[in-house]
């Protein structure tokens, strides 16, 4: 919210703002299937001059460094907009896919993270939900197809 941003959601979806706040700069709202099978945060934070690419680079690599089982699946950068989608085992032993999409806001210095969070058997029905998620009046999660998404997995 301290931001400007918007972001909208279909009635049947559980929401809680987990984070706002202003000394650090961050807001981060969850979204939630009414039966927890995905997760969606929405994390708004200072750039402080980091660019969508090196937010690309970090959920890319970095990220991937945290975990003994990780696949890049898809990886993407423009100026504007950037993703990767991502597949691990979780320290429980879960299989976990992570779209990632990374947003700049042209009228500041603010990184907008969209973080999907499911497992492989739920990402079709998945993404069919969260594509009805809008930030800022338009859909997320469009740097790659759905069927893109759903071959790489």
């Amino acid at each position: 919210p301290q931001y400007g941003t918007t972001v909208e959601w279909p009635a049947d979806m559980r929401h809680d703002v987990l984070v706002s706040d202003e000394d650090s700069g961050i807001d981060v709202l969850r979204l939630q299937d009414e039966d927890e099978s995905f997760s969606l945060l929405v994390r708004s934070f200072p750039a402080d001059g980091a660019t969508v690419a090196d937010g690309v680079t970090f959920w890319a690599e970095q990220y991937g460094q945290r975990w003994d089982e990780f696949d890049l699946l898809l990886q993407q950068s423009g100026d504007d907009v950037g993703g990767v989608v991502v597949q691990f085992i979780d320290d429980a032993g879960n299989d976990v896919v992570q779209y990632i999409e990374i947003y700049a806001t042209p009228e500041s210095d603010v990184l907008i993270e969209v973080i999907l969070t499911t497992t492989p058997d739920q990402l079709e029905r998945t993404l069919e939900v969260a594509r009805g998620v809008q930030l800022n009046g338009e859909p997320m999660l469009q740097t790659f197809a759905v069927d893109e998404v759903l071959d790489a997995a």
